[in-house]
């Protein structure tokens, strides 16, 4: 049966998430906070390929975090419909201590960048 859109959303960025948690533990980087914007297209096998940092954040330990989040997460099959090999996506993650510095970042996020941008790709966003 084909996956909705919105169900697919919510998975991978819950699939996101968990990269983005086991990145942390992975470098030992519980005090690095912020957020960045990674970049990438799906490959055929539903991938995410040419992963690039497109807005870095003010730590090197946020950036790195990201990157290896988001490269991590293997396939995202089953696609929905709209969503087919080479699209291209745009996640933010949010790297924070807890609940609260979390939903701050995105209400910040949401304000100052995230307005327009749905209008140009498909955006995830994600947090530890």
């Amino acid at each position: 049966s084909a996956t909705s859109y919105n169900k697919w959303i919510k998975r991978t960025a819950s699939i996101l998430s968990q990269r983005i948690r086991q990145a942390t533990s992975l470098y030992r980087d519980g005090t690095s906070t912020g957020y960045s914007r990674v970049q990438f297209r799906l490959g055929e096998q539903g991938r995410p390929e040419n992963i690039a940092l497109a807005g870095s954040s003010a730590s090197r330990g946020v950036d790195r975090i990201s990157l290896r989040a988001v490269r991590s997460m293997g396939s995202l099959y089953p696609l929905p419909q709209e969503v087919r090999p080479g699209t291209k996506f745009e996640a933010w993650v949010i790297v924070a201590n807890d609940a609260r510095e979390r939903d701050t970042m995105l209400h910040s996020l949401r304000a100052e960048h995230l307005a327009d941008a749905a209008a140009e790709r498909p955006i995830l966003l994600a947090a530890r």
